[in-house]
């Protein structure tokens, strides 16, 4: 299991849980995200995505938008609702955004 560190605004704080299932027919992980209004005094499960059995990288900027980047099959997921949901980053936005910075 691996936890990441919560990130705050105030009162209010997302952090995930990578949690590790293995069994004889399933390799797979699964992402929790937790967010908290209180500063972190009670912490309430608000989204759970399933992810592929290899390493992930998850980063929050913030308690509402955050990416996961699976790398063995280097999909780029983006939250901005606290990780009650993900969507795919599509490969030109990256590029957008790496030419207009470089």
């Amino acid at each position: 299991m691996t936890v990441t560190q919560p990130v705050f605004s105030g009162q209010t704080g997302t952090l995930t849980i990578l949690s590790n299932d293995y069994n004889a027919t399933t390799a797979k992980n699964t992402l929790t995200s937790y967010q908290t209004t209180d500063g972190g005094q009670h912490w309430q499960a608000v989204g759970q995505v399933q992810v592929g059995p290899g390493p992930i990288l998850v980063s929050f900027v913030s308690p509402s938008t955050g990416w996961y980047l699976d790398r063995n099959s280097g999909r780029l997921m983006e939250t901005t609702d606290g990780g009650k949901s993900w969507q795919t980053v599509q490969a030109s936005g990256l590029f957008g955004l790496y030419s207009q910075s470089g």
